[in-house]
């Protein structure tokens, strides 16, 4: 597979502006791609959609159990 003339050329002079090989510069372009792409910012449909866990108690349930704080040794 060939790469369209205009993209080729477009690459070279990237490459030489960066002091970089082609081939380096293809390198650096997939893997910002695949980084890109397998850490995705936007939460899942699932994630967005969950409502819990009824049978789970709630979170503040279990601060009565907590010990007390130290004394801030600085005050």
């Amino acid at each position: 597979m060939c790469v369209q003339h205009w993209v080729g050329s477009a690459l070279k002079n990237l490459a030489k502006r960066r002091k970089l090989t082609r081939n380096a510069l293809i390198r650096k372009a997939v893997e910002e791609l695949v980084e890109k792409e397998t850490h995705s910012k936007d939460w899942s449909e699932a994630v967005l959609e969950w409502q819990g866990d009824r049978q789970f108690p709630r979170f503040e349930s279990h601060r009565s159990k907590l010990a007390q704080a130290a004394a801030d040794p600085f005050e």
